[in-house]
């Protein structure tokens, strides 16, 4: 039976072979060419840019170049969900693809763009589309949004900074105060020898202390006591100083980062034309496969029932 079935497909084969050529190259011809038409014609635009940021905030020849810590930052940005939902939405890719879910959306934006960072800190990003200027705007405003989430990172990041400054500011006000506070141990007289603590780290100290005791008849713990306190507000003071200065150097750079600080080195609006010509090809080769293997089979069934189909037409005429 097997046998005979299979001599039936291949009489039905050389007998139709025209027919099915003509039908193979039809149905692949225009499958291959409406999947071409569809979604082979795609644009690819980008947009290259640099951010001018950095954790030091340090005016030096190449500041507008990040450091390797901000360059990973800001992969593990490009890479985030937070991204590309913001764009999904911002863009309104759900209508756009024709998608009922966000997740949908998301996984067409992932494949249909690409974001790089060279060890230069420039950052390329570049999106495909039907529509070349669409593709384009999709680009440029994940750029918009990385710099805004990086901007945001930046932010948290001085804050933190700025709070650890207040807890040292804050740290030292109260040493200095218990350092006036010992200050009211010793007579007021002592506190002409702040003078003397310049002198505390040069040379023969020792004796110009010896000597400031013997000749104003105060003890030589004392003298020792009240010029460590004066060293000690002396340091202090500087912390304070210090922490104050840094503070406001952040305090600053985080009200720069409600600005923009990309600098955009190129704009590609139709960079090329993407065409994956063996997806089309393999495309139009199964359809135009399984349309010849239908014919046939059509044909095997009708010539198997053909007896029957002549006595029901005949019937009818009858």
């Amino acid at each position: 039976m097997t046998n005979k079935i299979a001599e039936g497909f291949l009489q039905h084969v050389v007998k139709f072979r025209k027919l099915f050529i003509i039908v193979f190259l039809l149905v692949f011809i225009g499958i291959s060419g409406v999947s071409y038409f569809l979604n082979g014609r795609t644009y690819k635009s980008g947009v290259e840019f640099y951010i001018f940021k950095s954790f030091d905030d340090s005016k030096t020849e190449n500041n507008f170049l990040l450091t390797k810590e901000e360059i990973e930052i800001l992969k593990s940005i490009a890479t985030s969900e937070q991204l590309f939902l913001s764009v999904v939405n911002s863009q309104k890719l759900v209508t756009y693809y024709n998608k009922k879910f966000s997740f949908e959306a998301e996984d067409i934006l992932k494949n249909a763009s690409t974001v790089t960072i060279d060890e230069h800190s420039k950052i390329s990003i570049y999106a495909e589309d039907l529509d070349k200027y669409f593709a384009f705007g999709l680009a440029d405003a994940m750029r918009k949004k990385i710099n805004v989430l990086y901007n945001d990172y930046l932010k948290t990041f001085k804050k933190s900074q700025i709070l650890k400054f207040d807890q040292g500011i804050h740290h030292y006000y109260m040493e200095k105060q218990n350092i006036e506070r010992a200050f009211s141990q010793y007579p007021s007289s002592l506190l002409s020898l702040k003078f003397l603590t310049d002198s505390l780290n040069g040379p023969n100290y020792i004796k110009k202390i010896n000597k400031c005791s013997q000749e104003t008849g105060i003890k030589i713990t004392d003298v020792m006591g009240i010029l460590n306190l004066f060293h000690r507000l002396e340091k202090v003071q500087e912390q304070i100083y210090l922490y104050t200065d840094l503070k406001q150097q952040i305090q600053n750079a985080l009200y720069m980062l409600d600005r923009n600080h990309t600098f955009i080195t190129n704009k590609n609006i139709h960079f090329k034309r993407t065409v994956d010509l063996s997806y089309h090809f393999i495309l139009g080769l199964k359809f135009a496969v399984l349309a010849d293997l239908a014919l046939i089979l059509l044909i095997t069934f009708l010539n198997w029932y053909k007896t029957e189909f002549n006595f029901i037409l005949k019937s009818q005429n009858d």
